[in-house]
């Protein structure tokens, strides 16, 4: 999947194009990594054949805090991957994840909205910081950074390709300056109260459809 920082057909153009793409790029990594059945248990993302325990990590989020993801078992969980640059997908996933936070109404509080970098070497915690809040999400997510290192593990562990490329397309070294893409996936997944991944949204997921599924797993025993 690749987000560019070149211009620009009219937007909601872009954006449904960028969302065809991610939503293929998707089904591949989850052929890979995931496998996946329709449906299930009242869910409207795609169930996963065998749910398995979400791998934990510890990470620093945009107020500077330490969170590891089994503080949070006990909530339902939606965890996706972005990073602040990106000027196609990732404020879509933003967007549709403020706006189901704000659909949950009073139960917002009772699950955890989660997004890790994949731009270690820019998304500090100023930056992911000024990105929340942009977005009114400062308060409503996580969104969480670290080392490559770190993060490098976080990604294989879920089956998230990520790479920095130059405007040519080109593979590049990931430096703090230059103005390089990254093409990554960006699956939503969704982990229940017990800590185990249970579904899959795609990249163009609409906001009722992650409130509805947060609802039903905050609904299981």
């Amino acid at each position: 999947m690749k987000t560019t920082t070149r211009a620009k057909p009219a937007r909601a153009n872009r954006l449904r194009w960028v969302a065809i793409v991610l939503a293929v790029g998707l089904v591949a990594i989850a052929v890979v990594w995931w496998q996946l059945r329709p449906a299930s248990s009242g869910l409207v993302g795609a169930g996963i054949v065998e749910p398995q325990p979400a791998a934990n990590f510890t990470l620093t989020d945009q107020h500077g805090q330490q969170v590891s993801l089994s503080s949070l078992k006990g909530k339902p969980i939606a965890l996706t991957f972005v990073y602040t640059n990106c000027t196609d997908a990732c404020p879509l996933i933003a967007s549709n994840m403020h706006a189901a936070y704000q659909r949950l109404g009073a139960d917002a509080g009772k699950v955890a909205m989660v997004a890790v970098t994949v731009d270690p070497e820019r998304d500090n915690v100023a930056q992911i910081l000024q990105f929340s809040q942009d977005r009114g999400l400062a308060d409503e997510w996580l969104f969480l950074t670290g080392s490559r290192a770190q993060l490098q593990q976080v990604w294989a562990n879920y089956g998230i390709a990520a790479q920095s490329v130059d405007s040519k397309g080109a593979v590049v070294t990931p430096s703090p300056d230059d103005p390089e893409t990254i093409e990554h996936s960006s699956p939503v997944f969704l982990i229940d109260k017990k800590g185990d991944v249970r579904a899959l949204l795609p990249i163009d997921f609409a906001a009722g459809d992650l409130a509805t599924d947060l609802s039903r797993l905050l609904a299981e025993g």
